[in-house]
């Protein structure tokens, strides 16, 4: 979540890194692991569920947090879309080619995936990138804010 690559006792790093949210972020990350791996509680009650998606809200949160601050912060938004497309973009789309090359899907299934918009409607994502869907919200998120902070 911190962008910056500053020295733990240099000012800068700092003022920009909130210490108290590594904790949070790890409470996240045990909520949605929990929900995926281990019972919660009755099947009918639907915990599993509810303890992931609340994981996964409090990351958005977070994330959302941190990066909209970050870019008010260094309003560089060709620089930020850059670093952040070139290290999540690659591996997704080698995943995604092996996966859709193996399943046969249509044309319209590929642009979908590529574009990462195949969690919205018609939803194209498959069983085996139906995880994906987080990854096409962060993108969407982070567009969408650097596309905010460059307007405004």
């Amino acid at each position: 979540m911190n962008e910056t690559k500053l020295p733990a006792g240099d000012p800068a790093h700092e003022a920009s890194h909130y210490g108290v949210l590594d904790g949070w972020r790890g409470i996240s990350i045990s909520l949605v692991l929990c929900g995926h791996l281990f019972p919660v509680g009755p099947k009918s009650l639907q915990l599993n569920e509810a303890t992931a998606s609340a994981g996964m809200a409090l990351f958005f949160t977070l994330s959302g947090f941190l990066i909209t601050t970050f870019l008010l912060r260094r309003p560089d938004v060709r620089a930020f879309l850059i670093r952040r497309l070139c290290r999540i973009v690659p591996l997704a789309w080698i995943y995604i080619a092996v996966v859709l090359s193996v399943s046969q899907v249509p044309w319209q299934t590929w642009v979908a995936h590529a574009t990462f918009i195949g969690n919205l409607p018609p939803f194209w994502l498959i069983d085996p990138t139906s995880h994906l869907w987080s990854l096409c919200v962060e993108m969407h998120f982070y567009l969408g804010v650097a596309l905010l902070v460059a307007l405004l």
